[in-house]
């Protein structure tokens, strides 16, 4: 180490600085002084350059794909699950595979994938009764049932939780919202011919209440991390309120942490990540939640550019959903950093004039986004480079100046020798 005598020089050196030219001679210990300058200004300008690079808007690579899929999901290694003919689909190594119908429904969807190909899916049936409905028949949909498919086979989730989707006789039934990719499950019971409901986190083969204030009549489990937090949503009506006092709340393995409401309105949760972020929508937009409090993204405002409805989340906090043009038409949107994008300026020219993006379907939790272009194609937008995360680019920066200094003083050293 160098330590601060270093920076001085012998007084005979001093007293003769006037009267020769003589240079002082370069001495390790000013060559160390001197490294730890260049040092400092290495780490500053590598440091400006990595904030830089860290609020600089992503770009993407398009590609082509063969799903059609409608309502997609889709998981890191390019899996998507979605609807086909009615019925629940899988598009894998560019071919698409129907799922066959559970016994006693005619539709089948899915509604999430996690990385291990596991797809949490529901079906129903649906009966034309009365006649046609240009005649006065309707609609009766019953048989509702939630299920997991994986590796070809399709398992009841009454078989996996213990309740049903819907009670036929008064008792406890189970909604299923959220798995990560350890096969945990999250949802919601309730009772028939009750409004309150209660918040489940499925763990272990165990299904377990995740305990939540008395007062909170209406709890639901949205999402589970890949680290087992839950997030979810309350709601309750003070005596004497004429509105409901509504909320976000997480749950780390017992530990419960009330968020509140980032607006007015029901709180519902469109997405959440490792990071802990939560994408939630209110009444009164939009908001990320991160770093202990909510950031609006968008503000509902009544015009048209106000408008953006959420459908997905990534690791990195890229957000995307649908927003409208001040002629009221869909148009694409993404967020990155706490800017509105445009996803077709992120992307090549050549690529955005044959595949103009109209609409974003789906986000992994890698970034990758499934698209569809002007012509009704699905498309896939990658990432071109991950931007290190903050902490990473510290330890570049320290590690790339700490190489420096040890290189000069192996010069050093060789030149003394």
């Amino acid at each position: 180490m160098c330590s601060s005598h270093i920076l001085f020089r012998p007084q005979h050196l001093l007293d003769d600085t006037h009267n020769s030219p003589q240079r002082t001679p370069m001495t390790f210990e000013r060559l160390c002084t001197r490294s730890y300058l260049r040092a400092s200004i290495s780490i500053a300008l590598l440091s400006t350059l990595a904030l830089a690079q860290a609020h600089a808007a992503p770009g993407y690579q398009l590609s082509t794909i063969g799903s059609t899929l409608q309502l997609p999901f889709m998981n890191t290694s390019g899996t998507v699950a979605g609807i086909s003919q009615g019925q629940l689909a899988v598009f894998q190594d560019g071919n698409t595979r129907l799922v066959d119908l559970p016994a006693g429904t005619t539709f089948s969807y899915a509604s999430g994938i996690n990385d291990q190909g596991v797809i949490l899916g529901g079906a129903y049936r649906e009966t034309l009764v009365g006649g046609t409905i240009e005649h006065a028949g309707h609609v009766v949909t019953d048989n509702q049932q939630q299920f997991l498919y994986q590796n070809g086979k399709l398992t009841n989730m009454q078989q996996i939780i213990g309740l049903p989707l819907v009670a036929m006789e008064p008792g406890p039934m189970a909604s299923v919202r959220g798995l990560n990719n350890h096969g945990e499950l999250v949802g919601t019971i309730s009772h028939t011919n009750s409004a309150a409901s209660e918040a489940f986190a499925y763990r272990n083969g165990q299904l377990q209440t995740i305990a939540t204030p008395g007062n909170w009549s209406s709890v639901n489990a949205h999402a589970i991390n890949n680290l087992g937090v839950v997030v979810g949503s309350y709601s309750f009506l003070n005596p004497g309120d004429s509105q409901f006092t509504t909320g976000v709340f997480l749950d780390d393995h017992g530990k419960l942490t009330d968020l509140g409401a980032p607006g007015s309105g029901a709180a519902f949760i469109r997405g959440f990540n490792d990071k802990g972020q939560i994408l939630v929508e209110s009444g009164m937009g939009t908001s990320i939640y991160e770093n202990g409090r909510f950031t609006a993204l968008n503000v509902q405002s009544g015009s048209p550019e106000s408008f953006f409805s959420a459908k997905g989340l990534s690791t990195d906090g890229v957000v995307i959903g649908t927003g409208l043009s001040d002629t009221w038409s869909s148009v694409p949107i993404l967020f990155a950093n706490g800017e509105k994008l445009d996803p077709n300026s992120l992307i090549d020219p050549e690529s955005a004039a044959q595949h103009h993006i109209t609409q974003l379907l789906s986000i992994n939790s890698k970034g990758v986004i499934l698209a569809v272009d002007q012509a009704g194609q699905q498309v896939l937008l990658t990432p071109l480079s991950a931007v290190p995360e903050t902490g990473s680019l510290s330890l570049m920066v320290s590690g790339l100046a700490l190489m420096a200094l040890l290189r000069q003083r192996r010069q050093v050293k060789h030149t003394e020798h």
